[in-house]
């Protein structure tokens, strides 16, 4: 008996029925449910957790406030000399509950292109260790700690 069968499509054998060749359609729907139902999920890491962003202007707060506070500090660095403790304004303090103002240690006068690099590093590290605290007063006072660590 011969095994092999030749007709205008692919070879087959005696033994199985004579299969009909798939449409392109058919080839890409396996295809493609080979990938998307028969994979496993991805586990969750840095790249594929869920973020939940936070407010929108916590965002605009940090860079504004952040600007604000290089300027204040600058200012104050300028006017103090070394190992002074600076007296900063708080953008959006209140006096009545005396948050108007931080002090800050200086142990250095600190030059304003310092201050800006630290503020872009400051900003870069926020992106992964959010303020618990993010009313205007907790990001300056976030900041200040963060330059204050650096120097």
């Amino acid at each position: 008996a011969e095994s092999m069968k030749s007709t205008g499509s692919a070879p087959t054998t005696d033994s199985s029925p004579q299969a009909t060749p798939l449409s392109l359609e058919e080839q890409l729907d396996q295809i493609l449910d080979v990938f998307l139902l028969q994979t496993k999920a991805l586990k969750e890491g840095f790249s594929t957790r869920q973020h939940v962003a936070g407010q929108a202007d916590v965002l605009q707060d940090l860079d504004s406030i952040s600007a604000q506070m290089i300027t204040a500090i600058a200012n104050a660095s300028q006017q103090s000399g070394t190992n002074q403790i600076l007296l900063l304004p708080v953008p959006g303090g209140s006096i009545n509950d005396g948050t108007s103002s931080l002090s800050m240690k200086c142990r250095r006068p600190i030059a304003l292109p310092e201050l800006r690099r630290l503020r872009k590093m400051y900003l870069q590290w926020v992106a992964n260790h959010p303020p618990e605290d993010t009313t205007k007063v907790g990001i300056a006072k976030s900041f200040v700690a963060y330059i204050e660590e650096q120097l």
